[in-house]
């Protein structure tokens, strides 16, 4: 079952619409919509008692808001929804109203007006539909859907801005477009509501101008200029002249060259509509590759897509580079995205210096990282050259850097000779390397202690059922055959000697011929080269191929190489016959190995009359232990033991329902892929033990230790960070949720020079670190969070004091100064004892803005009597002041005056 499809919103309005207030919600976007809706508009409907098409109706509640509004004029209401579920309980309760889950049929059902309520977000290509629904509509399309929603619900596909309303669709123009912000429990974003009309209902003079701008964006918009003018004008027209000047002084404010950023900003959003990760518990993956995606489907393929199945977003950075202004984007697959990068001039990474144009290339990935709100990344490299723009992102973003070294680089032909020494520094500075083969990891070792060996591997499933096909029943057996590159290392000569001496022999040769001399084979009645042919067609090929042939030249190149296509071919079971390539040497007894001509012919006759079943089974077993998953869970492994270890400390007492919250958050939120989590309860009574202890069975990062009574905040944690193994140490609350990139965020600071503590920004502390937020719920905090911390990239300060609801601190530190002074019973004043024992070894306290926490607040606090609180808060004070002799002095928020 996928999200939207119709047996998700059957059991959704089965199971759970009413329980999550489905219905509520419903009544509140259409009374929303009706408000807005021009009365000159929702006059013409009931003069002329236009028939109403709900589209995505739901159970009805919006349809009968609309019945209630125009029906009494004689206007026919109709209901439609994808859900038989939906429109059954629609039609019970609204009896009056014809419902329907049935699909649209063209030139068929025409109504009046076509109405749609939050139903768009739901589709991957929104303007298809709006383009299909005006084939339904003889005179209004009206419509409301959520907009600038970053991040998204699960459920949404899409985010609508600006860009996503075109002023025109085919016979249908846009004539009111306005954007809502109407706080509400069912809704706390932005939405956009936008009427279009069918040109026959518009005045010539209004159109001819729409039109006549049409041809000004097409032919003007890629001027920066032309497109912050045009920009402004929507702001103009639909936010008002106010709302434009207020936030025109605020960029004249920031310069000329914020200005012409986001000019080039506004490029980009006009082309594509960008969106957060669904999955916020898995880090993004700058795949700098080593050819472009549509090149052949070779190991950079294999790998981009396993991490985008395993919910990573993965950028997959094209080999070309571009003359143009910013980046492009394509979706080529899931979550894999192709970016083809500007540069000074075209060219491509294989002989470019790219530090020479940094500049262009800096600002075009931070551009990415603003617009796609990437926050955990790692750089996974496949040619050295892209490591001056990784290194970039490492100092700025701390991204890690991978290294997958794929073959011995100096061996290919038009490759700069300075090659090995871009290799040599990339070694030096990467987090995590990789190396195909033996020979290639022993060449790497020389430069780098610690060299994974990774080798290729098979989509088994994809060469192992070889599909009966008819593609070359127009060759006679027996046929010889070959595919992937034929390039300079491909041995001509072996070929050609197999075609003189075997006639009745058919070779045929797959891939594009590239470097090779392959020209003089062409002479050959017996030799077919049909070029190169895609990865889904080739197991067809491979269906037809008696013996496969690796006949390569052995030049450094292929010492090193990791042939990926002898794993393919044992998937099948088809014996191989290959030169004896250092890493087949292994597998003797499962492929034809040789040495000269004379061999690899006789060797093919010895394959052509192999009847070994238990041989050709051997093969196909091997390959599916070889497999790309097992491979790509070698490679996941290894990245997250490049990260240093996280301890995330929580002490607990009662307050079960914000522990959960608490514990659910961090699972799903962090995408720091190497922490432990400590949980200390402090004799809860309230079931919090048996959670935990749950918690602990689930999870194998979990460690949980049970005290019988309650030892206070600094035993507790002091208990965590003895028990602790993490090179850094996060002490977090039980009353806090955290967000998108806290735990890298936090140690991006920590790193610093003279860092000491780091400490996010929040909702609710009594100092500095608090800011003023405006969302109402957990769902409004998700975005407020996206965009305030965008907003406060690399933003600190110098705070008096770090409240330990959420602060990291490394180990280091903890052994210089020491653990938390236990003196101060149940809580308080420790954070200000512990900030000012920090301050006193030379380190500083920095408050993150660009991290921020939920935070509920004194939950267990203000579980004592006020009196309590104020004796404990006395007692504390006094303790801390005689410590340290000096008055205590109250925090204070920022702004505050002293």
């Amino acid at each position: 079952m996928e999200i939207n499809d119709k047996e998700y919103w059957d059991k959704r309005f089965k199971e759970d619409w009413e329980a999550n207030d489905g219905p509520s919600q419903t009544m509140f976007f259409y009374n929303l919509a009706l408000t807005k809706l021009p009365q000159k508009i929702s006059n013409e409907i009931e003069k002329q008692s236009l028939s109403i098409l709900d589209w995505g109706c739901a159970q009805g509640e919006g349809a009968n808001i609309l019945f209630e509004k125009f029906g009494k004029h004689g206007n026919k209401i109709v209901g439609l929804d994808i859900s038989e579920e939906a429109t059954k309980k629609a039609q019970k309760n609204y009896p009056y109203i014809d419902f329907r889950h049935t699909p649209l049929q063209r030139d068929q059902d025409i109504f009046g007006v076509v109405f749609t309520s939050n139903t768009l977000e739901h589709f991957k290509e929104p303007l298809a539909v709006l383009k299909e629904l005006c084939r339904h509509a003889d005179r209004y399309l009206i419509g409301l859907v959520p907009f600038q929603e970053w991040p998204r619900i699960q459920e949404h596909f899409c985010t609508f801005n600006y860009s996503s309303f075109p002023s025109r669709l085919g016979e249908f123009f846009l004539i009111h477009f306005s954007v809502i912000k109407e706080k509400s429990k069912y809704w706390n974003g932005l939405q956009a509501f936008f009427v279009y009309a069918k040109k026959s209902t518009r005045g010539k003079l209004s159109r001819r101008l729409l039109e006549k701008r049409d041809l000004l964006v097409d032919v003007m918009w890629r001027t920066p200029v032309v497109k912050y003018a045009y920009k402004c004008l929507q702001i103009i027209r639909y936010e008002g002249f106010a709302v434009f000047l207020r936030k025109l002084s605020k960029k004249v404010k920031k310069g000329v060259a914020k200005l012409l950023q986001m000019a080039q900003r506004l490029l980009l959003s006009q082309t594509m509509n960008l969106s957060l990760p669904t999955t916020s518990n898995r880090y993004d993956v700058i795949f700098f590759a080593i050819i472009d995606w549509d090149f052949r489907f070779q190991r950079p393929q294999h790998l981009s897509t396993r991490f985008a199945k395993r919910g990573h977003r993965v950028f997959y950075i094209s080999v070309s580079l571009q003359k143009q202004a910013s980046y492009v984007s394509k979706q080529v697959c899931g979550n894999v995205y192709e970016i083809k990068l500007p540069y000074k001039d075209e060219s491509t990474i294989y002989n470019t210096n790219i530090q020479d144009g940094s500049e262009v290339l800096n600002t075009a990935i931070s551009t990415l990282f603003a617009d796609f709100g990437i926050k955990d990344a790692i750089s996974f490299i496949e040619f050295p050259r892209w490591y001056p723009l990784a290194k970039y992102l490492h100092q700025e973003y701390g991204t890690k850097i991978v290294f997958d070294c794929l073959d011995e680089f100096a061996g290919f032909a038009g490759i700069d000779g300075d090659i090995l020494a871009a290799q040599e520094i990339l070694l030096r500075d990467c987090d995590f390397c990789i190396a195909t083969s033996t020979r290639l990891c022993e060449i790497l070792k020389q430069k780098r202690e610690e060299v994974a060996i990774v080798r290729n591997a098979t989509e088994f499933e994809h060469f192992h059922n070889l599909p009966p096909n008819k593609l070359l029943e127009h060759i006679n057996k027996p046929i010889i055959g070959y595919y992937g590159a034929i390039a300079e290392w491909f041995d001509t000569d072996i070929v050609e000697y197999i075609a003189t001496h075997k006639p009745d022999w058919n070779v045929v040769l797959i891939g594009h011929a590239l470097g090779s001399d392959i020209g003089r084979l062409k002479k050959y009645p017996n030799v077919y080269l049909l070029g190169e042919k895609p990865y889904s067609d080739i197991p067809k090929y491979l269906y037809w191929f008696d013996v496969c042939i690796i006949p390569f030249k052995l030049i450094d190149l292929i010492l090193s190489a990791n042939p990926v296509k002898f794993y393919e071919i044992a998937s099948s079971g088809k014996p191989v016959v290959s030169v004896r390539i250092p890493e087949l040497l292994p597998y003797e007894n499962l492929a034809y190995l040789c040495s000269g001509k004379e061999e690899f012919l006789k060797n093919i006759e010895a394959a052509l009359e192999e009847k070994n079943e238990y041989v050709v089974n051997k093969r196909i077993e091997f390959a599916r232990a070889n497999n790309w998953d097992s491979r790509f869970d070698e490679i996941i492994a290894g990245i997250a033991s490049s990260y240093p270890l996280v301890s995330i400390i929580v002490v607990t007492f009662n307050n079960l329902d914000y522990t959960q919250r608490c514990i659910d958050s961090i699972y799903e939120k962090t995408a720091y892929p190497d922490f432990e989590l400590i949980i200390v309860d402090n004799g809860s009574t309230d079931g919090t033990d048996n959670y935990l202890k749950a918690l602990q069975e689930k999870h194998k990062n979990v460690m949980v230790i049970l005290n019988g009574r309650n030892l206070g905040f600094a035993s507790a944690n002091n208990m965590g960070i003895k028990r602790s193994n993490g090179e850094y140490m996060i002490f977090l609350n039980n009353d806090t949720v955290v967000t998108r990139g806290w735990v890298s965020g936090l140690l991006f600071h920590l790193q610093q020079p003279n860092a000491g503590m780091v400490g996010p920004v929040t909702n609710s502390i009594g100092n500095e670190a608090a800011i003023e937020t405006d969302y109402m719920n957990l769902s409004g905090m998700e975005m407020f969070a996206e965009n305030y911390t965008a907003k406060h990239r690399k933003v600190v300060f110098e705070i008096p004091v770090l409240a330990m609801y959420c602060v990291a601190i490394s180990r280091q530190t903890v052994e210089k100064v020491g653990l938390l002074d236990e003196q101060f019973s149940i809580g308080m004043f420790e954070d200000d004892d512990y900030a000012l024992r920090v301050k006193k070894a030379g380190l500083k306290v920095i408050c993150a803005e660009d991290v921020f926490i939920h935070h509920f607040g004194g939950v267990s606090f203000k579980k004592l009597r006020p009196t309590e609180r104020q004796r404990v808060f006395d007692e504390n004070k006094k303790k801390y002041e005689s410590k340290w002799a000096i008055t205590w002095q109250p925090h204070r928020y920022r702004n505050e005056k002293v």
